[in-house]
């Protein structure tokens, strides 16, 4: 009988000892999912951020393509007038020399503020 009773004793003894772990493990982990609810928030707004930050990155990409197509076209409308002087000249000096006129003064230029053919007085 004192056995019985000695094992009941060191049975209720283990079960407070176990019940004791299993509540310090409890906390444990309630703290860990604590943690982890505040870790899944962190990445949620770090997500948030890359995508904001990606966007405006984005957008800055398509301002930078749409501000260099915008200064090709200006470069190459700048270029218009010179190549166009260039093939009126050459056309010109073609016409005299098949006229057999050698003339070595520049030809007169378009006026490219005017709608017909009218000339400026600069040669260049």
């Amino acid at each position: 009988m004192l056995e019985v009773i000695d094992r009941a004793r060191l049975s209720e003894a283990k079960v407070l000892r176990l019940t004791t772990e299993n509540s310090g493990l409890l906390r444990s982990n309630n703290k860990l999912g604590e943690e982890n609810v505040k870790l899944k928030d962190t990445i949620a707004q770090l997500e948030l951020r890359l995508e904001a930050k990606e966007k405006k990155r984005k957008e800055a990409e398509e301002s930078f393509a749409h501000a260099a197509e915008k200064l090709e076209k200006k470069s190459f409308e700048e270029q218009i007038p010179g190549v166009t002087q260039k093939i009126w000249a050459a056309s010109w000096r073609r016409c005299l020399e098949r006229a057999g006129i050698h003339d070595d003064s520049p030809p007169l230029r378009l006026n490219p503020s005017s709608r017909g053919f009218g000339h400026s007085h600069d040669p260049y």
